[in-house]
């Protein structure tokens, strides 16, 4: 068979494991077969290229973090392979596809698996199109091969990814899920069971964008993880949906640990101003997320640097809010509207971007300043909250809001992962010190021995806690 090479391109955090290339992977190796290499674990400049003169292609997951290093990466191919075909997916492929084909041969544009056919006959042929649009209609899950993806060398504390549906019914104005996604599909019961045998013994971190967007799949899903040898599970949906005592009671027996809320902020004139005040009611923020804990679930949530009209004051209330009521983590990212989207270009009656460079469009970087705000301002309420949320007593408080030692331990050594996966916004981007984020992108990611220690203790917690479920049942 021939080969394709794959490549996924650095970003950060490093070290989370992706179903991306997985996929691509899984949808092509029925033609061809296929290598993948993750330029988070390694440079670009160790590939030995002598060994792949047979290649008919190199395929390059891009997003706006690491487009630039497509760019480069793909000149270099060009001129040792020139022969060779250049493909380009991913979401910055996908909302720029203008930019995107100055650089490569073949754009991939959405999910592959509708056109994996497509895309293999003619690469055989020698007719390949420049373009490949995938069908969101008649799309077909096809399981990813994680087990390539599980180095040692990877965080595994947020799980190994699980895909049951795509798309969501929001429309949050700084999303990009309803472009890239833009049709509802979920995976059949028999597909997730047969799927979820490749996760005994792991936790399993669905994936989808928003998981309770139809309440019979989210009781399937639970179900299906309930009767797998899974250890537990984490997933992310809208607050409203956890309103429910049935959807709560099938969560704790499925052993959820975790659920990500992207409640963003408390103050509900900030989210009036992002379109999130339909899915987001503040005024039940405390009475349901009790509610979610008092079953032993933990909460997580997203906040958001930079929405129009906040201040150090409503962050830090934000941050303070979620303290107190011990969630699990919080999730920080700046207020980002990605190139090659409609409300990118409308946004700029309300605002100002800082830079026309399509590389700091990934939620890590202040790329936009809503109206009467401040450059310094955003970012110094960015130091205060990440500081404040993440200092090792506020971590330990939190801890210990939980119920029973092993609760404790588990949140405690979740809580430094997440802080180490995401200490570069503090020691990089917060402190101005922008070239030493692009050493960061380039450098290989290594887990350290205290990392090690704490996954170890982590997942030593988690069979702990399902063989004393078992026991109770």
């Amino acid at each position: 068979m021939e080969r394709i090479i794959l490549i996924d391109l650095p970003t950060l955090p490093k070290g989370f494991v992706t179903l991306s290339l997985p996929t691509v992977d899984a949808a092509l190796s029925r033609y061809f077969h296929v290598e993948m290499f993750d330029l988070n674990l390694l440079k670009f400049d160790d590939i030995d290229f002598s060994k792949y003169q047979d290649a008919v292609a190199w395929g390059f997951k891009v997003s706006s973090q690491n487009v630039k290093l497509a760019i480069s990466y793909s000149n270099q191919l060009k001129k040792i392979f020139p022969e060779t075909k250049i493909m380009w997916g991913g979401e910055f492929t996908s909302l720029r596809p203008e930019e995107a084909e100055k650089y490569c041969d073949i754009l991939i544009l959405g999910r592959i698996e509708s056109i994996a056919e497509a895309v293999a006959n003619d690469l055989a042929l020698n007719v390949s199109k420049k373009r490949y649009v995938s069908n969101p209609e008649n799309h077909l899950f096809i399981s990813p091969k994680i087990s390539q993806q599980l180095d040692k060398n990877y965080k595994l504390f947020m799980g190994v990814p699980l895909e049951t549906s795509l798309g969501c019914v929001k429309n949050c104005t700084f999303c990009m899920v309803h472009i890239t996604q833009p049709t509802i599909n979920f995976k059949t019961e028999s597909d997730l069971n047969r799927e979820l045998l490749a996760y005994k013994n792991k936790m399993v971190y669905v994936i989808d964008f928003n998981l309770g967007i139809k309440r019979d799949h989210l009781l399937m899903v639970a179900n299906a993880i309930k009767n797998s040898e899974a250890l537990g599970w984490s997933c992310e949906m809208c607050l409203e949906n956890l309103d429910d005592e049935e959807v709560l009671i099938a969560l704790s027996e499925s052993r959820c640990k975790i659920v990500y809320c992207g409640l963003e902020s408390i103050d509900s004139d900030l989210l009036k101003k992002i379109n999130k005040s339909k899915t987001n009611n503040t005024d039940n923020y405390h009475r349901i997320i009790k509610k979610i804990q008092s079953y032993g679930i933990g909460l997580a949530a997203g906040v958001i640097w930079g929405l129009p009209g906040s201040d150090r004051q409503t962050v830090l209330k934000t941050c303070q809010f979620f303290q107190e009521i011990g969630l699990h983590y919080v999730k920080f990212t700046f207020l980002t509207y990605n190139p090659g989207t409609k409300v990118k270009s409308s946004m700029e009656k309300l605002g100002t971007y800082t830079s026309d460079d399509d590389s700091i469009y990934d939620g890590n970087h202040l790329s936009y300043l809503p109206a009467n705000s401040s450059h310094e301002e955003i970012l110094s309420s960015a130091r205060l909250s990440y500081k404040y949320f993440y200092s090792f007593g506020n971590m330990l408080s939190r801890s210990f809001k939980a119920k029973g030692i092993l609760k404790k331990i588990e949140r405690l050594m979740f809580n430094f992962l997440y802080r180490s996966s995401m200490n570069y916004w503090n020691t990089e981007v917060l402190n101005l010190k922008g070239p030493s984020y692009d050493k960061m992108l380039l450098e290989p990611h290594r887990s350290t021995l205290i990392e090690r220690l704490a996954n170890f203790v982590l997942l030593t917690v988690w069979k702990l806690q399902k063989y004393l479920n078992n026991i109770n049942l």
